[in-house]
This record gives C-alpha cells, sequence and structure tokens, in this order.
C-alpha cells in the first residue's frame, strides 16, 4: 500500500513479528493462535464440528488485513 507523506511516494507496511510464524515445506497450518482477538478469523476462536481448530495462517493473515482495512476506512471494527 502507498501513502503519500509530505508530498512524497512512501511504502506503508502493516505487521506484528512479536505473533509471526515460519511457513515450511508449503504447510501454513498455525498450531497456537496469538495475536489481537478482534483480528482472528472464525476458525481461530470457535473449533470446527470435530472440536478442533484447524487454522491454515495464509487465509488467516488475509482476514486480518481485511479487518484493519475495514477498521482504518471506517474508524469502526466490523464485528463486536
Amino acid at each position: 500500500m502507498n501513502l503519500m507523506l509530505n508530498g512524497e511516494k512512501e511504502d506503508l507496511v502493516l505487521v506484528d513479528f512479536g505473533t509471526s510464524h515460519r511457513f515450511l515445506n508449503g504447510n501454513d497450518i498455525v498450531i497456537t493462535t496469538a495475536g489481537t482477538y478482534h483480528f482472528f478469523a472464525p476458525e481461530q476462536v470457535k473449533p470446527n464440528a470435530n472440536g478442533t481448530k484447524i487454522v491454515h495462517g495464509k487465509r488467516a493473515d488475509i482476514w486480518a488485513a481485511g479487518i484493519s482495512l475495514y477498521s482504518i476506512a471506517t474508524g469502526q471494527h466490523p464485528f463486536e
């Protein structure tokens, strides 16, 4: 994402390396979840029918990015 700052084009990067995971060998399943609850994907909050929480990190990251963009655009969180 780009942003204008003092008349110059700058890159904007949103990241929290304190909760990051490295995905190896094409596997993006996250065993533990960390971060801000309001930005969790639904599968991070509630287990599926057999009681497990299978979280695909890349999909959860896209969800969190969408929540972040919505919050920036509207000034409010989309869910309670």
